[in-house]
């Protein structure tokens, strides 16, 4: 099975050809569409590195922060966020727990949107 910490509307629609299409948008705005879209665009490609080496992605904020000098060799930065590249089986309990949240938060967020 699959685990996807990046909700599909998140890299469902490349940002770069908006500011052809509207020159007006003001370029902030711009800049914190594709800087959002470019962030997921980076983890989904971190995740399917992980997928490919048989591992998991799991975000620095699921995992104690004494493990994670443990585990600082599994480690990938992603623009200003942590992540691990990790068996499910290395986790444990409660960073389980919150991994699962994570994901299931993500379901909800695209079933939401209706994805």
């Amino acid at each position: 099975m699959k685990y996807s910490i990046v909700a599909p509307e998140k890299t469902a629609k490349d940002r770069s050809a908006l500011a052809y299409h509207f020159p007006s948008m003001p370029l902030v705005k711009y800049a914190k569409m594709a800087r959002e879209y470019f962030f997921w665009k980076h983890v989904e490609t971190a995740e399917n590195m992980a997928f490919m080496v048989g591992k998991i992605l799991v975000p620095a904020e699921c995992i104690h922060w004494k493990r994670k000098k443990e585990l600082q060799s599994w480690s990938v930065r992603i623009h200003r966020s942590s992540f691990y590249m990790l068996n499910k089986e290395v986790l444990n309990k409660n960073e389980l727990q919150r991994y699962e949240a994570m994901l299931h938060a993500v379901e909800d967020e695209a079933a939401a949107v209706g994805m």
